[in-house]
């Protein structure tokens, strides 16, 4: 029988939870990126996962969920393979728009 694990991982920690100003003058608020405590959070999790044999990383288009798992796609030398099933996007009632991953990669750094 083959026996597989899956780990599901939460972003770290949101810019508009430490500032929640930040929402009132944010270019895509519905979007916000990490904040400086919750890129720390994303690389201790990319720590913990290392000999863990992990194949693939699955993340929501949200800028926070893609940093974090670039944070562990860095240290394990994976891609990231982008899920629109795993957002909140796809309900209008909640979000205003589509991401706009075009813009992902540069905020990123890459």
């Amino acid at each position: 029988m083959f026996q597989q694990t899956v780990w599901i991982a939460r972003h770290g920690n949101r810019i508009d939870f430490v500032n929640p100003e930040w929402f009132n003058t944010a270019e895509r608020p519905y979007d916000p990126h990490l904040s400086d405590d919750g890129v720390i959070q994303a690389k201790q999790l990319a720590n913990r996962l290392v000999g863990e044999n992990i194949t693939q990383i699955f993340s929501s288009p949200f800028l926070r969920t893609v940093q974090t798992a670039n944070e562990v796609a860095e240290v394990l030398d994976l891609p990231i393979k982008l899920d629109w099933g795993l957002c909140e996007w796809l309900n209008p009632e909640w979000m205003p728009a589509m991401p706009e991953c075009d813009s992902l990669a540069t905020k990123l750094g890459n």
